[in-house]
């Protein structure tokens, strides 16, 4: 999770400042399949979604060294990922604080406001880990 939390501070901070159209429509189309698995309630759905979104929050890095550890790490995790959403989201504030967050790190990209969405994604991922440690 520390990992994570780096990397993806690193990823929403250039992707901001770096995406390109190319990239904003990939995260957009990432983004609104989030939203639409988080509609539905299907986690197994949600948690590809989250992982997809961040990733191509990665790319839009530009930074080779960034994306692979990234696709790398979510290599790695596999269905922790999934386990983890299972045991956030039972929790219904924490899955509608989580959804908003993911909005907040979007919102931050698309203005192009660099330590805003490094900002974003600290939060996001700090709420995550204190959800995580909360529900052990």
């Amino acid at each position: 999770m520390e990992c994570r939390h780096g990397l993806e501070e690193l990823a929403a901070s250039y992707a901001a400042a770096r995406a390109t159209e190319m990239d904003r429509a990939v995260i957009r189309e990432r983004f609104q399949a989030l939203q639409a698995a988080h509609e539905r309630r299907d986690l197994e759905l949600e948690a590809q979604a989250d992982a997809a979104f961040h990733m191509a929050i990665a790319d839009a890095s530009h930074n080779v060294a960034l994306i692979h550890l990234t696709q790398s790490l979510f290599d790695l995790l596999g269905d922790m990922v999934l386990h983890n959403w299972e045991k956030i989201y039972t929790m219904e504030e924490s899955y509608q604080a989580i959804h908003a967050q993911h909005g907040e790190i979007y919102q931050a990209i698309f203005s192009g406001d660099s330590n805003q969405a490094r900002h974003a994604a600290h939060e996001h991922l700090a709420y995550i880990g204190k959800c995580l440690r909360g529900a052990s």
